[in-house]
């Protein structure tokens, strides 16, 4: 009783809406608990917690045009709840959110309080549904990308993806990817990125009805770690070098291994002439820049 009354509350702090009164008699709520209702109202202490769960509330309240669709109560603010809530699912083969199954719902609505980024891939042309946690990932994308095709929205690697999703949703077997690199395009250029992805079937009353994608972005790990390694090869490379140009010459062979990072080295000596001026001669370079570069300066 005392649960659903603050439910009713929070729905109408202001006062018995004919909703709250429907629930009372639908679930035969007894006079006490009717009585317990009316003193929760009308006590100043209560009252503050209610409008303060209200406000919370409020925010991700949305009327959806085949019904009406009630957000839960979430933990916190969540800036995409409150944009899902206002897509026109409607005009999707998903259909009106009053008609979503409860499954599905509530799966939308944990990811939205979780700090891993998730997003749900749902219906048949597998719209993508996100948490807060996922905004980094999309960028520029991010409000427009709620509720779009997920081959609409990372069209560059949807020929890697989708027939990822596919055996997922065919099969039913989880898939499990660790710091894979994509090139994205997320700010009018390409960039490299790294994720640890895993995919998992959506289940919703007993069939398949889509993909659960969480991961890490783990790109800066990555690439800390190939640059740490390149300072490696450098320091075994040079250990036994005798002269200056043989630890040059070792160095561009560190970097010639690690191109992600280095595509193209330069290594000049310098030495100091009788007018005061720096001369630079070319020790070492990649191999493809040799016919193209000047060996004095």
């Amino acid at each position: 009783t005392f649960v659903r009354c603050v439910g009713i509350i929070i729905m109408d702090p202001g006062g018995v809406n004919e909703d709250g009164l429907e629930f009372l008699n639908e679930y035969n709520i007894s006079q006490g608990g009717k009585d317990l209702f009316n003193r929760m109202r009308s006590d100043p202490f209560f009252q503050e917690i209610i409008r303060s769960l209200y406000h919370t509330s409020s925010r991700y309240n949305s009327y959806s045009p085949g019904g009406v669709f009630q957000m839960p109560l979430l933990g916190r603010p969540c800036e995409t709840a409150a944009i899902f809530a206002q897509c026109a699912w409607h005009e999707t083969s998903m259909g009106d959110l009053a008609s979503w199954p409860q499954t599905i719902l509530d799966l939308v609505f944990t990811s939205f309080n979780t700090d891993i980024w998730t997003a749900l891939l749902i219906g048949e042309d597998l719209r993508i549904v996100y948490n807060d946690a996922y905004v980094p990932i999309l960028k520029a994308r991010h409000p427009a990308a709620m509720g779009l095709p997920f081959g609409v929205v990372w069209s560059e690697v949807a020929s890697i993806f989708l027939p990822i999703f596919n055996s997922v949703i065919e099969t039913g077997q989880a898939l499990h990817f660790d710091d894979s690199l994509f090139l994205l395009t997320r700010n009018d250029y390409e960039e490299e990125t790294f994720f640890t992805v895993h995919s998992s079937p959506l289940i919703c009353e007993n069939k398949i009805s889509g993909v659960l994608l969480q991961g890490l972005d783990v790109t800066n790990s990555v690439i800390s770690r190939r640059r740490l390694q390149i300072l490696g090869s450098i320091e075994a490379l040079t250990a036994g070098a005798l002269t200056p140009v043989e630890a040059c010459v070792n160095s561009c062979t560190a970097f010639t291994d690690n191109d992600a990072d280095l595509p193209f080295s330069l290594l000049y000596l310098t030495s100091s002439r009788d007018d005061d001026t720096i001369h630079m001669k070319l020790a070492a370079c990649c191999p493809v820049l040799e016919d193209l570069v000047s060996t004095d300066l």
